[in-house]
């Protein structure tokens, strides 16, 4: 269910998504990340993706100060079968 729930979400296009999959995979390579990042690397929103992904235990919060994210062992796996 989670996953379906990740699919749909956002106003996103499906190029864009993969846009933002392709991005935390980048950023993420050992480095936590912000929205902040993520946004400057594509060049539209995130935020809403980020808070699917993150209800979906596809990432997960690493630092407040900024909000840093990481993907999860269940993110990491949905990028890496793309």
């Amino acid at each position: 269910m989670a996953r379906h729930r990740t699919e749909q979400s956002t106003a996103l296009s499906d190029g864009q998504k993969e846009r933002v999959r392709v991005a935390i995979a980048t950023l993420a390579h050992n480095n936590q990340f912000t929205v902040r990042d993520l946004d400057e690397y594509v060049n539209f929103s995130t935020r809403a993706f980020v808070k699917n992904w993150l209800e979906a235990g596809l990432l997960k919060i690493v630092d407040i100060a900024p909000v840093r994210y990481f993907p999860t062992t269940a993110g990491w796996r949905l990028i890496e079968s793309r």
